[in-house]
């Protein structure tokens, strides 16, 4: 029971931690030159921050969905009903899409237009992706029977790369409905699938620290100090490679931490069933903040504090909404 207990808090502290870093991504976007279209502005440092967040947010969120689902199908028995399973991934994840698509279209027609709810409007596309992981996923185990060994392993994960290399390289319109990014993060669900097959969790934590350390201490030093490769490609395969060691020893370490204390792991728990919420509501506020021409020129003069300030914001209002709507009633609109 203290292993369950165990591999069920790592799991909630990773989730969270994940969204936490999303959040501060959002807060820090503005400041990397890429939202130009709400008067961002490019500050180095803090791009080069936004990169080393996005190389491991969104690919831990992803990871936990494969290990959960993994976890669930092979050890407790579950998801055994396709139709059942499905229904259930429209209402969590297709179902928030449209309702908050549709909710940035029609008051914002000057940045989102209804052509976007095909290739993933703003930070939704997330949401779509993680629908058809899901379809792929559920469809592979139903029909694959037998247990994974590692040629499989490996023969796997070199198809999922080429799938993904041959759709961002030669198809034209490989955003569409998010069909690219979702064979993208294929892989980090596949490696949180394989590590509850393989019962990752009991394995030795005495090499992973040190690991794990390695692996982001490069991702770190690759992405602050070393200009980015010749070829877009290379230097996404060369981040997640890093990135999904320092991940899996993540996992790994969290798994023998003997003790939590109680109260960390009731912040953990009312975090961890909020995450979704807060992962909608953060870019929604962030927007309308910096859609107010006084705010927005406050952010840019203040560059240096405007990520935290941002993030304080973000986090905290979203907190509130997702606390609210999470009940009975109006938990379907963040997924819940």
């Amino acid at each position: 029971m203290a292993t369950e207990n165990r591999k069920i808090s790592s799991i909630s502290i990773m989730r969270v931690t994940a969204m936490t870093m999303i959040v501060a991504f959002h807060s820090i976007y503005f400041y990397s030159g890429m939202w130009k279209v709400l008067g961002g502005i490019y500050v180095p440092v803090w791009e080069k921050a936004d990169r080393f967040l996005d190389s491991i947010d969104l690919s831990m969120f992803v990871f936990i969905s494969g290990f959960l689902f993994g976890y669930l199908f092979i050890h407790k028995q579950k998801y055994r009903d396709i139709k059942k399973f499905l229904l259930g991934k429209i209402r969590r994840l297709i179902v928030p899409y449209m309702v908050w698509g549709v909710f940035l279209i029609v008051p914002i027609p000057s940045l989102f237009n209804w052509r976007d709810l095909l290739f993933g409007i703003c930070h939704l596309w997330f949401l779509l992706m993680l629908f058809w992981i899901f379809l792929f996923a559920i469809i592979i185990t139903t029909f694959w029977k037998k247990p994974l060994n590692n040629l499989s392993i490996a023969l796997i994960i070199l198809f999922l790369y080429a799938l993904w290399i041959g759709f961002k390289c030669y198809f034209p319109y490989h955003h569409f409905l998010c069909i690219e990014s979702s064979i993208s993060y294929t892989l980090a669900f596949f490696i949180g699938f394989i590590c509850a097959e393989k019962e990752l969790w009991n394995y030795s934590s005495v090499f992973v620290g040190p690991c794990t350390l390695i692996a982001l201490a490069a991702l770190f030093v690759h992405i602050f100090f070393y200009q980015p490769f010749d070829s877009i490609i290379i230097e996404d395969l060369y981040i997640r490679f890093f990135s999904y060691i320092s991940i899996v020893g993540l996992f790994i370490i969290l798994n023998h931490v003997r003790k939590t204390p109680p109260v960390l792991l009731r912040i953990v728990d009312k975090l961890d069933n909020l995450c979704m919420g807060i992962y909608i509501f953060n870019p929604i506020i962030l927007i309308s903040l910096l859609l107010i021409p006084p705010v927005n020129k406050f952010f840019v003069v203040n560059y240096q504090i405007g990520p935290l300030l941002l993030f304080l914001v973000s986090f905290s209002i979203p907190l509130l909404i997702a606390s609210i709507l999470n009940n009975k009633y109006l938990s379907w609109l963040t997924g819940n």
